[in-house]
């Protein structure tokens, strides 16, 4: 309905707030790794994959507590009617569960591109899309409605970054036995 489509809209908008972090991290890190990956430097690669990876997590846990704990305020703020405010709550609680998994895969994604790899960030965005994503929303509103919709989102987000991650670090890895076995 109306109600939780604005309660989704509002709460959207509260999380891409906290998001700008993530999104600045993974931006930032394409030129670094371009760069290293270029000069063979695939050690400097992993280290900041490995940090960068960290810091998602550990800001994806820092704005789901927040969330957590103020979300439905904040959103309150924001609408006060309880049939937006009590959808976009929920929103907050199970959304922001999955948003240092979210880094991850943005990271991961824009190092491909920086290595010089455009498939790879390609495949991911169809895999999260089309194959995942879409049919789980599909059986969670199912099952459980809207709420279903934001499990299924949540759930997407994490196994698709899990899923960057060991494809980035797969690479990273390969390309650093063959240089260690050219040296």
């Amino acid at each position: 309905g109306a109600a939780v489509v604005a309660g989704y809209g509002v709460a959207s908008r509260i999380e891409a707030i906290a998001m700008m972090v993530i999104i600045a991290l993974s931006m930032s890190i394409a030129p670094f790794v371009g760069q290293n990956w270029g000069g063979g430097y695939y050690d400097r690669v992993k280290t900041a994959l490995s940090l960068s990876n960290r810091f998602s997590l550990l800001w994806g846990l820092f704005a789901f507590i927040l969330m957590l704990l103020c979300g439905g305020f904040i959103v309150s703020l924001i609408n006060s009617d309880p049939k937006v405010v009590i959808p976009a709550a929920r929103y907050l609680v199970i959304g922001p569960l999955s948003m240092g998994f979210v880094g991850i895969a943005m990271t991961a994604t824009q190092s491909f591109n920086a290595m010089g790899s455009p498939m790879p960030p390609l495949i991911i965005s169809i895999l999260q899309t089309l194959v995942v994503y879409i049919p789980s929303a599909l059986l969670g509103n199912y099952l459980w409605g809207y709420t279903g919709i934001f499990i299924a989102l949540t759930s997407t987000n994490i196994l698709i970054g899990i899923l960057s991650w060991q494809w980035i670090n797969n690479r990273v890895r390969s390309k650093s036995r063959v240089s260690e076995r050219i040296a």
